[in-house]
């Protein structure tokens, strides 16, 4: 396939409502989805949240509240359906954060 092929292609099924064109709201998901499937990207993500208070490796409620704002409670619940190993209480690894920013558009 020639890249316009592929271009064409990724335009068209951005166009959730059908009418030609791709408008802010389409193109800011389709962005969102390209961004969240970047290993690279979600990777330097989960490191800027963990380095809001202690670089250990994990990130807490606390550091993603001060990295994307929001209410705490929310926060934990959400952080809860994360926390795949469930061993780190109201924490996640690089892996549980990568699984859940790849799964968000889905499901949020």
């Amino acid at each position: 396939f020639t890249a316009e092929y592929e271009a064409k292609k990724i335009l068209y099924n951005a166009d959730l409502d059908g009418d030609g064109c791709v408008d802010y709201r389409e193109f800011k998901r389709l962005w969102h989805r390209k961004l969240l499937f970047n290993e690279q990207y979600i990777t330097e993500l989960f490191n800027a949240c963990d380095n809001q208070r202690v670089h250990d490796g994990f990130i807490d409620i606390k550091e993603i509240q001060m990295s994307f704002g929001g209410n705490l409670i929310e926060i934990e619940k959400m952080v809860n359906e994360w926390d795949i190993d469930r061993n780190m209480k109201l924490k996640l690894s690089l892996d549980e954060f990568m699984k859940a920013m790849q799964e968000y558009p889905s499901r949020y």
